[in-house]
């Protein structure tokens, strides 16, 4: 009896959950013997220091951290309160499409020549727009609370893929946090199509977390979702890009866990996705452009554009040490989190190091990056033995932490509230000797709209689309931030030139189109055009003037006030 308690001892410490079966199987028997308990003689198993949701201390926690979460959002969020340039022309079209009621497929705004079809990929970012401030009538708080609403849904969407692939909050929301500073500084703004990319992309990594649990009803979303990307932004090339490298790694993944070709070659199990993936890219016909789509699309994502800072590499447009620090604990974490599980998840290792890629190529993609970092990531993290670690420590000071996250909340969105978050800016004047952010000649256009102005008006490429919002149809602009889309090869570039004052910039006047210039006083061709015979000053602000061809009697107008109102 001695050798039988000891060897059962010895089973009880090793398989714990056949000990607690076997101690249960002994209760249940009407006639147990007395050496029962001591033959099976374990303690009481662990209770998990996590506190379980549905308990209010649980639920009180995740509130906590949600509440950080977003107030860290709006936050980021409130310091890009300015209105977007592109907004101004995507909503020029809608109003087009409302007022003449088909759809517009040339150019209609500038006097200057455009490309023979014009395809506006972001043509259902201008729509959605325009029916919330014109149509519904919500103006610029309306603006401000759809831009607020689709930040919310981000991290939202973020923390759900994060969680669907196994991550727990201890590692999930630190992990949104890093991910919405770095992606949150170039794309929450107001309201630019990239950040309905940000929520697809997110949404995106839930249906493909969903298809990992062997689940086939989110097949119906996607394609839905496809529609709606491929109207909205080109960021629908990012989508498809990503569900692709999906498919293909669904067939590579069981080869790297077990290399056997007869495995590669026997899985039919993901056929489905292949069918999936060929009915996306079909999907992509479905817009006002048809089959022009699909050629725009190749021809924009393949564009070199040197003289748009968001185009240029990271490493050349961001020199804050610390934010490019974040960025490199980002991809060490990255590094960490997929050490020991890449085999498991190459799919996740291959594009967070794709998307990193694209960031440090074109600073515009470090929305992308981040969003994908959120989604897939923190799960890494937790198959990790540091990371696992971590959750359970972390699950142990979940009060504490639940406090210190709703101090943090309350700090984020204090200073958010100091900062005007729901406040729409139009900023028409700055101190800067040359402005690094967005400036609109607000009482330029209020002049010319003042003493209806009729003609064409030469303006600078971040400014045309606002004056066509303003003035159209009376005003036609020469150039706009509709890039690639509108005009030709050449066109950017000779716009830059003239303001710059480069070599034979007064080709560009040579034009008998132009009638007025716009011009921004720190820019060098403000000088020249005092001199230049033929040209008359005839209005001046603090940061622009406007010259004419037309003599003007009297003295030009001088505005001496550097506030300028305007609202949709």
């Amino acid at each position: 009896m001695l050798h039988l308690q000891t060897r059962a001892g010895r089973r009880a410490r090793r398989f714990p959950k056949l000990a607690f079966f076997a101690a249960a199987v002994f209760d249940s028997f009407p006639f147990r013997p007395h050496a029962a308990n001591s033959l099976i003689n374990m303690p009481t198993p662990p209770q998990d220091p996590n506190p379980s949701p549905s308990s209010p201390t649980g639920t009180w926690v995740l509130v906590a951290m949600a509440f950080f979460l977003i107030s860290l959002s709006f936050l980021i969020a409130s310091r890009r309160n300015a209105v977007d340039i592109d907004l101004f022309h995507e909503m020029c079209l809608a109003r087009q499409f409302a007022e003449e009621g088909k759809f517009p497929q040339t150019d209609a705004f500038a006097y200057t020549p455009t490309v023979d079809r014009v395809v506006h990929h972001e043509w259902g970012t201008g729509a959605i727009a325009y029916a919330v401030i014109e149509q519904l009538g919500f103006k610029s708080p309306g603006l401000m609370g759809l831009k607020y609403l689709l930040v919310a849904l981000i991290c939202g969407f973020c923390c759900l893929s994060a969680k669907l692939r196994g991550a727990t909050w201890p590692l999930i929301v630190p992990g949104f946090a890093l991910a919405t500073i770095i992606g949150g500084q170039i794309g929450y703004t107001t309201i630019r199509a990239q950040l309905f990319t940000m929520l697809f992309l997110a949404i995106q990594f839930c249906l493909l977390a969903l298809d990992r649990q062997g689940k086939k009803w989110w097949i119906i979303p996607w394609l839905i979702l496809v529609v709606v990307w491929a109207n909205v932004h080109a960021g629908i090339v990012a989508g498809l890009g990503i569900f692709c490298f999906y498919v293909l790694f669904r067939y590579v993944e069981p080869f790297l866990r077990k290399p056997d070709t007869a495995t590669l070659k026997n899985d039919r199990s993901n056929h489905f996705l292949i069918a999936v993936a060929i009915a996306s890219m079909l999907l992509l016909l479905v817009n006002p452009y048809g089959t022009n789509y699909p050629f725009y699309l190749w021809y924009g994502t393949t564009l070199d554009r040197p003289l748009i800072n968001e185009w240029k590499p990271l490493l050349a447009t961001i020199n804050d040490p610390g934010f490019l620090t974040l960025i490199g604990v980002s991809l060490l974490l990255a590094l960490v989190g997929f050490k020991d599980s890449w085999r498991e998840r190459p799919f996740e290792v291959f594009v967070v190091l794709l998307t990193a890629y694209l960031a440090f190529k074109h600073v515009r993609h470090l929305s992308i990056y981040a969003v994908t970092w959120a989604c897939v990531v923190p799960p890494g993290l937790m198959r990790n033995s540091m990371g696992s670690e971590l959750a359970r420590n972390a699950k142990r000071l979940a009060m504490p932490l639940g406090i210190f996250a709703l101090a943090a909340g309350i700090y984020c969105m204090a200073n958010a509230w100091n900062a005007r978050f729901w406040e729409m800016q139009v900023p028409a004047f700055t101190e800067e000797e040359e402005p690094s952010g967005m400036l609109y000649p607000v009482g330029a256009v209020d002049f010319l709209k003042e003493i209806e102005f009729e003609g064409n008006l030469m303006t600078p490429f971040s400014m045309g689309a606002f004056v066509s919002w303003n003035l159209y149809p009376n005003v036609k602009v020469s150039i706009d931030s509709r890039y690639e889309v509108a005009y030709p090869p050449g066109s950017i570039e000779a716009s830059f030139d003239f303001y710059d004052a480069k070599d034979g910039w007064q080709k560009s006047l040579e034009s008998d189109k132009t009638d007025a210039v716009l011009v921004p006083n720190f820019k060098a061709v403000r000088e020249q055009l005092d001199s230049l015979e033929g040209w008359h000053l005839l209005y001046s602000d603090k940061m622009f003037s406007i010259f004419t061809k037309q003599p003007i009697t009297g003295e030009p107008v001088t505005v001496e006030s550097i506030e300028f109102d305007w609202e949709f």
